[in-house]
């Protein structure tokens, strides 16, 4: 199951539905609006399969999806992921300021759950972004061109 406005991961669907069938394992696809999706499907973890996507921010924090208080009602760690190593890194990172250290913690945080295999990660999407050089207040950051879009001025 996966979300019917996301082509993306549609295709994705299609691609692991052959795959199988070729090793004789025949998979339904089924997709859903976004909300209905969440409410009926995610959340209430009513699923065998989802092919959803996560990102982190700038500043990540990877308590609501990986530490093991998220598997609660209402959290994102919908797939009931535990490793106490995992839960007391992220702790120690809601703690920590400085950035180089903050970077070591979640590169052990990350080993520990790409060891672990909770999930099948199968992309990094590539993307393009292009602006019309008449479009001015236009800056990159980051986090990416569209940081300060409210800021730009069509000519």
């Amino acid at each position: 199951m996966t979300n019917s406005n996301n082509q993306i991961r549609v295709y994705a669907a299609q691609i692991i539905q052959h795959q199988l069938l070729q090793a004789g394992v025949k998979v339904t696809i089924r997709t859903m609006e976004w909300q209905a999706f969440l409410n009926t499907v995610v959340m209430p973890r009513n699923f065998e399969a989802v092919i959803l996507g996560w990102a982190l921010g700038l500043m990540p924090d990877a308590y609501s999806i990986w530490h093991s208080e998220g598997s609660k009602k209402g959290g994102f760690n919908f797939i009931g992921y535990k490793n106490e190593k995992v839960d007391k890194l992220i702790k120690k990172a809601e703690k920590t300021i400085d950035r180089k250290e903050l970077g070591k913690i979640y590169k052990e945080i990350f080993s520990l759950i790409v060891k672990d295999n909770p999930y099948l990660f199968l992309y990094i999407p590539n993307s393009i972004t292009a602006v019309n050089k008449n479009i001015k207040n236009v800056s990159l950051s980051m986090i990416g061109v569209m940081h300060n879009v409210i800021d730009w001025i069509k000519p």
